[in-house]
């Protein structure tokens, strides 16, 4: 698996996001690529615009690794880039997205109660 990560502009910090709420510039979200595609970058970059719009800032990845000290949250979002946003589920129990809360790099399911996906195991 191939991993990129997206910023966002500081301007998400005092207005939501128009794609996705949960967007924090001192976060970062994300975008792992199944090894088989062939691109994985262009595939990473067209499911930030498919997904986010032009509403990002930059997407690192193996090339332009993402210095982790300047998003102090961490991992705000995990995503599959071969699912849709609006498609991505809880690891643990398959909840869509509107019944997760992500804070500080844990994702916390409403339905099954429990961090799925931890900072520490990413």
């Amino acid at each position: 698996m191939s991993e990129f990560q997206l910023t966002f502009g500081v301007q998400y910090k005092a207005a939501p996001h128009p794609k996705w709420g949960r967007v924090d510039p001192d976060g970062y979200v994300t975008i792992v690529v199944p090894d088989y595609v062939v691109d994985p970058e262009e595939t990473a970059r067209k499911w930030a615009f498919d997904n986010f719009g032009r509403e990002w800032a930059f997407m690192y990845g193996v090339h332009d690794p993402l210095q982790k000290r300047f998003y102090p949250i961490g991992e705000i979002g995990r995503f599959e880039a071969n699912k849709s946003l609006a498609k991505q589920t809880c690891p643990g129990c398959g909840s869509p997205p509107r019944q997760m809360v992500i804070a500080r790099g844990s994702f916390y399911c409403l339905v099954c109660r429990s961090n799925n996906v931890q900072e520490d195991e990413l």
